[in-house]
């Protein structure tokens, strides 16, 4: 989802790319998410980490805080 939001001109932050540091971390509004790799650090509920996080519902809503 990092990458989509990207290909928009959004500008989340971002360091790793992997899951680790946590610094991509946005709210989950609306909507369900998965992570095909296992996390180091699972993020904090009603939290996704835009870089590993996939869409698991027909409808996402995720709320940046700084783009």
């Amino acid at each position: 989802m990092l990458e989509l939001a990207e290909s928009v001109g959004l500008k989340p932050a971002h360091a790793c790319k992997i899951g680790v540091c946590q610094s991509c971390s946005a709210s989950l509004v609306q909507g369900d998410v998965f992570y095909e790799h296992s996390l180091t650090h699972s993020p904090a509920e009603q939290q996704v980490l835009l870089c590993s996080a996939k869409p698991d519902s027909d409808e996402l809503t995720i709320e940046l805080t700084a783009c």
